[in-house]
């Protein structure tokens, strides 16, 4: 009896070392996959507003990603704008802003998950376009100042774009008095010459316009400037 179950015994060491054997000898098995999209979201990191001049362009940056998996890569992104007369953009996210205003960009992202399911959401952009500052800069030889009849000067005003210059489109000058001061336009250049004719007080206006691109959806900007104005020209 004593011998029966040493044996017994010794058979039961042996397959519960053998299922041992077998259990370790199995290789550990790592299981990666995306969640389902109806376990997790698709988290977008972008641009909340976009702030510049006309004629400014740029595009919309993202990154994406769904748990902590970066899925930028694998996203797609279908752009609209609320009102394309102020912004445009195109399937690449590239905008463009056409005129002063308001406007939201919508992008809708879209991530095809290795389930077969889709994520997707939704974010919203606010647009907010400024018109360039638009300025004639007069110099100080005819702004403001006595000229004597029979005084002969150039009016060469400087056209300021965001403090920049600029070539008007058109540069026009005018009196409110030609029997005082008279002003004709010099041809092929952005000045004029005045001549002083009798005593009197007159103001010399000028009129600038400016449009950055021919046809490319800029506001024509507009300003004038005087010159002389308030004085009375003395008698030679």
């Amino acid at each position: 009896m004593r011998k029966r179950t040493r044996i017994l015994a010794a058979r039961l060491a042996a397959c519960s070392l053998s299922a041992a054997m077998v259990f370790t000898a199995l290789p550990p098995t790592a299981v990666t996959s995306y969640a389902s999209a109806l376990e997790v979201d698709l988290d977008v990191e972008a641009s909340k507003e976009i702030i510049g001049k006309v004629g400014v362009t740029g595009t919309v940056p993202y990154k994406a990603s769904v748990g902590k998996g970066d899925v930028t890569a694998r996203t797609t992104v279908v752009y609209s704008s609320s009102d394309e007369s102020i912004v445009t953009v195109d399937t690449n996210g590239k905008y463009t802003l056409k005129k002063k205003g308001t406007a939201t960009i919508t992008a809708v992202y879209s991530c095809e998950l290795q389930d077969g399911s889709v994520a997707k959401t939704t974010k919203y952009i606010s647009v907010k376009v400024k018109d360039h500052d638009f300025a004639i800069q007069i110099p100080e030889d005819v702004t403001n100042r006595e000229i004597e009849v029979g005084d002969i000067g150039i009016i060469a005003p400087d056209c300021l774009l965001d403090e920049g210059s600029v070539s008007p489109k058109t540069l026009t000058f005018a009196s409110t008095d030609n029997d005082v001061v008279s002003v004709a336009s010099v041809e092929n250049t952005n000045t004029a010459k005045y001549t002083a004719k009798k005593a009197g007080t007159a103001t010399v206006t000028v009129t600038a316009t400016y449009q950055p691109v021919e046809g490319g959806g800029y506001n024509l900007h507009q300003h004038q400037a005087d010159c002389f104005q308030g004085y009375r020209q003395e008698k030679a």
